[in-house]
């Protein structure tokens, strides 16, 4: 199993004799720039995109979003107040299935997806920590290390 962590920007990850292209960046609400994230999406062809600070709430659907219907959605949003929240986008074309560590990380806001491709699986951990939690960052970094 291989593991990634992206801070920012496009990451070629090989796999096999095949390389899996992952990218990531901070929205500042997704719902305002969609010309910018169907670009990323549709034209830049990425397996996995993973966007914080989206700002979406539960009344914003996913085919919003996607509305090619290209990727499979992971969100985390944040319906009791503006700000913050995440989605994770992964290509139709991998197989993939979420991982439940809700549990082991409450603190923070987490989602875990095994993504395969070809014959090797990938673990894809995305986490956003907003600012008043920055504390907790060195403890999480050791939790998230032991999964």
């Amino acid at each position: 199993m291989h593991f990634l962590f992206v801070r920012k920007g496009p990451v070629h990850i090989p796999v096999t004799n095949k390389f899996l292209r992952f990218s990531s960046f901070n929205a500042r609400s997704i719902v305002k720039k969609p010309p910018e994230q169907y670009s990323l999406l549709y034209n830049d062809k990425c397996h996995c995109v993973a966007i914080t600070e989206t700002w979406l709430n539960s009344n914003i659907p996913d085919g919003l979003l996607d509305p090619e219907g290209k990727y499979h959605t992971f969100r985390s949003d944040r319906n009791e107040r503006r700000g913050g929240g995440f989605c994770v986008f992964v290509s139709q074309e991998l197989n993939v299935s979420s991982v439940d560590v809700s549990k082991s990380y409450s603190n923070v806001e987490v989602v875990c997806i095994d993504v395969m491709y070809w014959k090797d699986k990938c673990r894809l951990i995305v986490v956003y920590r907003s600012t008043d939690r920055a504390q907790q960052s060195g403890d999480f970094t050791k939790q998230l290390a032991l999964y």
